[in-house]
């Protein structure tokens, strides 16, 4: 009889236990998307001269860890440019067909994004955030192949495919010219 009423303590106590858990994750969550949305800017994942990383990338990398791909895909829909950005970034790394029909969409949304990329404070336009990571993406995957280090990250890609690098280029090319989007602002990054 005791040893039934200590499994059933023991039950009740993991189930009890777990909840909390599933519960303080969903917090957890909930309060890293709304320090991510307070952001006012862009910023890359070092800082400055010495390197720093980013108190906002940490954020991010905090909460992606603790999401599902498709949790990450659904912040694509947020109001918050800044938190549009993070999530653009990991499904570029993860699914770069989903990131250029996400670009095909709002290729022409040019809203000045504050940004801090490593020493330089300023602002660029949403669509070119996108832009440079979609071609960035593309040429990480394609041109160079193999294993890409990116924000502390590991990104395993496999051979190189000139074949898929020029396709996509080319897709990315026609995307910028039927939309009037100067290519010299992003030809190093498509050579």
């Amino acid at each position: 009889m005791s040893n039934r009423c200590a499994l059933l303590f023991f039950i009740l106590c993991s189930s009890l236990c777990k909840a909390q858990t599933l519960d303080s994750n969903v917090i957890r969550k909930a309060r890293l998307i709304t320090e991510i949305k307070q952001s006012d800017r862009v910023e890359s994942y070092n800082l400055g001269f010495a390197g720093s990383v980013s108190d906002l990338c940490l954020k991010v990398d905090s909460l992606f860890n603790d999401c599902q791909f498709n949790e990450i895909v659904s912040f694509w829909n947020d109001t918050s440019y800044v938190l549009k950005f993070y999530s653009y970034q990991s499904i570029a790394m993860r699914n770069d067909s989903l990131a250029f029909e996400n670009l095909k969409n709002c290729v022409s949304d040019s809203t000045l994004i504050s940004t801090h990329i490593t020493c330089m404070i300023g602002s660029e336009k949403f669509n070119e955030l996108l832009i440079q990571e979609y071609a960035r993406c593309i040429k990480y995957k394609y041109f160079y192949g193999g294993v890409i280090m990116r924000a502390h990250k590991e990104y395993r890609n496999g051979k190189p495919s000139r074949k898929l690098w020029r396709k996509k280029r080319k897709e990315l090319i026609q995307l910028l010219t039927v939309n009037h989007i100067n290519l010299q602002t992003f030809e190093y990054l498509l050579k």
